[in-house]
């Protein structure tokens, strides 16, 4: 989730160019999930300054199906024992919860090891086989 307050608006910022959009000097970003960030790569069309953030992985998900291109490179901000850590997102999975039959989502980092997409989800074992949504190169 991204959180934001209304004192951390840019003023003065040319809001012909901007609407609907609003820049904003900072938000807080809540890392008890991973937050993805999709950016462009050296061979995209759009300037290599832009970069999108996304709290969910439906979302994030539901972007790079309506890319044109796959000109770009997914990054996961998470928490691991601890830490932070950033990492390539090479791909994303799913599979159905045991308990449940609900679908959970993975990413897979780039080390290829598949890390839960939700916080508070169901461990899986490693000989799991996921259904692969999404692929990056």
């Amino acid at each position: 989730m991204f959180i934001t307050h209304p004192t951390w608006k840019v003023e003065g910022a040319p809001g012909a160019l901007l609407t609907p959009a609003i820049p904003w000097h900072s938000a807080l970003l809540d890392v008890s999930e991973p937050c993805f960030i999709v950016a462009p790569n050296v061979n995209a069309q759009i300037p290599l300054t832009h970069i999108r953030l996304f709290s969910d992985i439906d979302e994030l998900l539901a972007h790079v199906h309506c890319e044109i291109d796959d000109e770009f490179i997914v990054y996961a901000l998470s928490r691991f024992d601890d830490a932070l850590s950033i990492s390539v997102v090479t791909a994303i999975g799913s599979y159905p919860c045991p308990q449940t039959g609900i679908k959970l989502r993975v990413y897979f980092d780039d080390g290829e090891q598949p890390r839960p997409a939700h916080s508070g989800q169901p461990q899986f074992d490693e000989q799991r086989t996921f259904d692969i949504e999404a692929s990056f190169s």
